[in-house]
């Protein structure tokens, strides 16, 4: 009899082992979602309680960036990551976001703090057109002196866009979008960037052509040292770059975005629909 206690009871412990160890990183990932948001809720009294509802049951997205290498064969079980859960809360400008950080399979994940952060997409053609602007001139403006060259290098440009008479370039356009070898076309729009010169009356100018304000697709055809007075008439205005808020689809990782194990909702207009359809409602205050 003590036998087959014995085993029943050792069979039990393995079974439980067992189970436990095959758990996904889903499982985990959920457990943290609902984690944190037990975590926000103290935290976000000011919100209203349809905006509070939607922290609840809405699926929040998951952010991930690796924060500390550890010693290991190569699997990575010792890594440490930093995971931001965050929600895009109806009638915020902010995404509300509750970041912690854990190993890589979330095992051990808690939450550290709520903040309200504002994410920037970047505007990666017109941050590829500075960076390629710069890097002309550092390469091929081998003159300018080590002030001139590092106002270059950390000073941001003043984007305009130009109507300056490039000689030759014309036809060196007309020629190429004939011979269809280039992104530069008769429809492009003339690009300068400037920087203070060597001297006060002069400006570093690199110039190109793009396919909208947006600098998509600029080329440089021409770099150089300019009088300001033969420049700015030929100034038709200056652009700055067009930022669109909301998280860099790159860091977004949307392997497994769980929602609430606490709805049933199948999908996020449901549960958008039953959020608008509650605004009518007057709740109470709820007591933690």
């Amino acid at each position: 009899m003590r036998l087959t206690t014995t085993i029943l009871t050792v069979g039990a412990i393995l079974t439980g082992a067992v189970l436990t160890g095959c758990r996904s990183k889903a499982y985990y990932r959920a457990q943290a979602v609902e984690e944190a948001r037990e975590y926000a809720m103290p935290k976000v009294r000011d919100l209203t309680e349809i905006q509070r509802d939607y922290i609840r049951y809405a699926p929040p997205q998951v952010m991930e960036e690796k924060i500390f290498y550890g010693k290991s064969s190569g699997s990575g079980k010792f890594d440490r990551i930093q995971t931001c859960i965050a929600w895009k809360v109806p009638d915020m400008d902010e995404y509300l976001v509750v970041f912690g950080w854990s190993a890589p399979n979330m095992v051990d994940w808690s939450p550290y703090q709520v903040i309200r952060k504002k994410y920037i997409i970047p505007n990666t053609s017109w941050n590829l057109a500075l960076k390629n602007a710069v890097n002309y001139s550092m390469q091929n403006m081998l003159y300018l002196n080590n002030a001139t060259r590092n106002r270059i290098r950390f000073v941001p440009p003043e984007v305009c866009e130009t109507k300056l008479d490039m000689k030759g370039v014309k036809a060196k356009i007309n020629n190429a979008e004939k011979a269809k070898n280039t992104e530069i076309s008769k429809d492009s729009v003339q690009i300068s960037m400037l920087w203070e010169g060597p001297r006060p009356d002069e400006l570093v100018v690199v110039t190109g052509y793009a396919k909208d304000m947006n600098l998509a697709g600029f080329q440089i055809v021409h770099a150089g040292v300019k009088k300001s007075s033969e420049v700015r008439p030929h100034v038709v205005k200056e652009i700055e770059s067009t930022y669109k808020s909301g998280i860099n689809p790159e860091k977004l990782d949307e392997v497994h975005i769980p929602a609430s194990f606490r709805t049933r909702q199948k999908n996020l207009q449901d549960q958008k629909k039953q959020l608008k359809a509650r605004r009518s409602f007057q709740y109470r205050p709820i007591q933690y």
